[in-house]
């Protein structure tokens, strides 16, 4: 049958190959015709897409052109703006930078002003305590006899009795400063005379000095007291003569009814600049009158010179508080007006300097908006120059885009020419092959029917061939893949067998580790009770401690306040001695000067016990009597102020040796505490060196450190070194290791210090942060293992230190300018 119906075809393929030849060559044709239309309907298709796309360019180039006019305006405009914001912002600086130096003066001229003020304050204040001793200088009559002192004190608190007392002579006159020490010298202890109006008033003072058993005292009644001056003609050739001043009743201001008393006390009293004028003067006018000089030398009218170094006394103190008082009172005042005038300029100052600041700062947030106007400005400026760019572009691209189009339109026409001239072709060859095929489908025709039987039958028979095929191959398959699953099978019992046998070996590792980690824990256990313990006791001895530390620093706290007291009262002793000191000199001048005696030669006479002639001695007493009286009262309270002051030095002395004796045992008391510190930082130092040595082994994984004192004898204030030796390395001084083992060594002290008082709370700022990454995870280690005691926040940017953690914070800026915390909890997780 195969034979048969290969015959068959055989005799039909001839036929059909040349009728399937000029079907393929008609399918060709008519497929190249389709493709013909099909490109010829593409041409015309891309010729009406070309120039639609030409018109929407030439819009788009109107557009653009529109658009590039109105950026031409907008860039002027805005170049405009921007010019405008640079020049108003320049202005802005230039006024700041005016209003900045003015500021600065201003603030320079309120610094200068409180400096005045400052001093003004010191100089008022300075007057004022003068002039507060001199009023009470004035007050207590200081430099006077007890007897003139009592006569005065009285007179002020009883008006009555003191009706007609004018006061002492150095209160009626008003010396010159330049004449101070010549008049001084001149009226000699007259100062004190007591003026009154009449004599009666004199009496009754005496009465009264007699009745109280105040001591004697000089009076010069107006009334009686006579004025003694030098005649015209005398004093016109005075005046002639060299080194000439002037009278002293003349150069001295007074009230004109004391006129008597102050030319019988200066009116025979010539100043001359010199001595040598003082002696020319009264050899020619043969001691006519007394003469003295500025300097306080005196030529008296017996012959008799007084001169020599002077000496602030009691005299000259009198007669400085009569002119003084005034002036500083006057001083006071102005300083006074002038404080408050500066107070208020300073306030006026203050208020425009805040007002300046107030319109700097003004005027600096207006620099800051203009600034932004400015960088606005600029960049809308700048982005319209950018845009103008890109129109530009644009415009350039939109051109060559439309030349493009005008060619590809005009290639494409000649292409649909080529194609209609391909067509017509095509068409004539279709038909003709047409004609050829109509013959040799009738051949076909006949044939097919026998074709078709044997077909038929050869097709049953290949379909039970296929059958049988699909059946062994089914087989085949089955048996393959069954072979490959046994194999897949035994590799997967191979790898089960290794499993087992490393989990075996991984139980057994675990079961170590586990005992490793029970006997590790226990002695922390242990090492927990013996630190507790241990806690308790340096408890108990930190709280004795501090309770005798707290009493003795109450006690040195009394004792301190004792010593500044007995400061105080030491100054005032001082002042006291210095004052005695200048009394006493006050009363050797006064000897000398009223007796002519030294100490020595007085001390003699009182000790005098020899045999003189009564009468020559009645005689002498009475002259001396008589000259006493003539050189006015001395001061008789002189003993009676000595006993005051000697008792209070032997008071102050008893002080002073308070004082000493708190002084020592304030000392004793430091010594005390410096031994109670060391004893106490000798303990914890050595507590100190253990945790160091233990902390940096810990960290380093070996090793040895240690601290040293550079002075053990003076523990408090020596110096400390630090000696470590990291495993593999000799034992070297810190500054010796590089950055990250010093780093870690300063770890390692800190919790060494840490671990010796652990706190419940500790913040880190990037503490590891010049670690590398093995060290980090150390000492992330370590810090895990510490965090049992101590609660630790880390400021960090590692990774190592970041895995521990149970909690992290962050900070992020999701949107600008607005920060958000966020925070995320890692404990479990592993």
């Amino acid at each position: 049958m195969q034979e048969r119906y290969n015959a068959v075809m055989s005799l039909l393929s001839d036929d059909s190959r040349e009728a399937e030849k000029l079907k393929d060559l008609l399918y060709e044709l008519r497929l190249r015709l389709s493709q013909k239309h099909s490109e010829e309907e593409s041409c015309r298709g891309n010729i009406e897409r070309l120039d639609k796309r030409n018109e929407e360019i030439r819009v788009e180039i109107e557009n653009a052109n529109k658009e590039h006019f109105e950026i031409d305006d907008l860039i002027k405009k805005g170049e405009e703006e921007y010019r405008q914001s640079v020049s108003l912002t320049e202005a802005l600086k230039k006024e700041w930078h005016d209003n900045a130096d003015k500021l600065n003066g201003m603030k320079e001229l309120y610094e200068n002003k409180t400096n005045t003020l400052s001093d003004t304050a010191a100089e008022l204040k300075s007057q004022q305590a003068r002039l507060r001793l001199m009023r009470e200088m004035q007050e207590k009559y200081e430099g006077y006899a007890r007897s003139v002192k009592e006569i005065l004190t009285f007179c002020r608190q009883n008006p009555t009795f003191g009706r007609g007392i004018h006061g002492s002579v150095a209160e009626i006159i008003n010396v010159p400063e330049e004449y101070e020490l010549a008049v001084e010298s001149a009226i000699g202890a007259a100062y004190q005379n007591i003026v009154t109006d009449t004599e009666d008033e004199a009496k009754k003072a005496i009465d009264y000095l007699k009745q109280k058993n105040y001591g004697r005292a000089t009076f010069l009644p107006i009334s009686a007291v006579q004025g003694r001056t030098i005649d015209s003609g005398t004093e016109r050739q005075l005046k002639t003569m060299p080194g000439y001043v002037g009278i002293a009743a003349n150069l001295v201001r007074y009230d004109t009814k004391f006129e008597n008393i102050v030319n019988n006390l200066l009116g025979r009293v010539v100043i001359f600049t010199d001595l040598d004028s003082c002696i020319n003067a009264a050899r020619r006018f043969k001691y006519a009158f007394v003469c003295v000089t500025l300097d306080g030398d005196i030529l008296r009218t017996s012959g008799a010179m007084t001169g020599g170094s002077s000496n602030n006394n009691n005299k000259t103190n009198v007669f400085a508080r009569t002119r003084e008082i005034p002036a500083l009172e006057r001083s006071v005042n102005v300083l006074s007006r002038s404080l408050d005038s500066l107070k208020h300029e300073i306030v006026g100052l203050r208020e425009s300097i805040n007002k300046q600041e107030k319109e700097q700062n003004s005027i600096l947030d207006k620099i800051r908006k203009q600034e932004v106007q400015t960088e606005r400005a600029k960049n809308a400026y700048s982005a319209l120059v950018e845009k103008k760019g890109t129109l530009d572009k644009k415009v350039e691209d939109l051109m060559r885009d439309a030349d493009r189009n005008v060619n590809e339109i005009s290639i494409l026409k000649e292409r649909i020419d080529a194609i209609d001239a391909e067509i017509v072709e095509i068409n004539n060859e279709i038909v003709e092959k047409n004609k050829e095929l109509v013959q040799y489908e009738e051949k076909s025709k006949q044939g097919a029917e026998v074709r078709n039987v044997l077909t038929n039958e050869l097709a049953k028979a290949q379909v039970e061939e296929n059958e049988i095929k699909n059946r062994l191959n089914n087989l085949f398959e089955e048996k393959k893949r069954l072979l490959n699953e046994i194999a897949s099978n035994e590799d997967k019992k191979n790898y089960l067998k290794i499993q087992i046998e490393e989990d075996r070996n991984r139980i057994k590792g675990l079961v170590i580790e586990n005992e490793e980690f029970a006997s590790s824990i226990k002695k922390q256990v242990q090492d927990k009770d013996d630190n507790t313990a241990l806690l308790a006791k340096l408890t108990v001895e930190k709280s004795e401690i501090d309770a005798n530390l707290s009493g003795m620093i109450e006690k040195i706290s009394e004792i301190t306040g004792e010593i500044s007291n007995l400061r105080e009262e030491l100054s005032r002793l001082v002042f006291r001695k210095t004052k005695l000191e200048e009394t006493k000199e006050s009363c050797l001048n006064r000897l000398w000067d009223e007796y002519e005696l030294t100490y020595t030669k007085a001390c003699e006479i009182s000790k005098f016990s020899g045999k003189v002639n009564k009468e020559a001695r009645k005689k002498r007493i009475y002259e001396l009597k008589q000259e006493m009286k003539d050189l006015g009262n001395v001061n008789v309270g002189a003993i009676d102020e000595l006993e005051e002051v000697k008792t209070r030095y032997e008071f102050m002395s008893e002080q002073y040796n308070d004082m000493y004796t708190a002084k020592q045992k304030l000392l004793e008391v430091i010594d005390e505490m410096n031994k109670v510190m060391k004893d106490q930082f000798t303990k914890q130092f050595e507590q100190i060196r253990h945790n160091f040595n233990e902390v940096f082994c810990e960290l380093f994984g070996g090793g040895k450190a240690d601290i040293i004192l550079t002075d053990e004898a003076n523990v408090l204030e020596s110096g400390i070194e630090i000696e470590v030796q990291p495993p593999g390395k000799k034992l070297q001084n810190m500054l010796l290791l590089s950055g990250g083992e010093r780093a870690l060594t300063a770890i390692a002290l800190l919790f060494a210090i840490l671990r010796m008082r652990p706190s419940p709370f500790c913040l880190l700022d990037e503490i590891e942060a010049s670690l590398d990454e093995a060290n980090v995870y150390r000492f992330g280690r370590f810090l895990l293992r510490g965090s049992d005691k101590t609660q630790f926040i880390m400021v960090t940017h590692r990774k190592g230190t970041m895995e521990i953690a149970e909690t992290m914070y962050g900070v992020t800026m999701e949107e600008k300018g607005i920060s958000k915390v966020v925070s995320m909890k890692l404990g479990g997780v592993k």
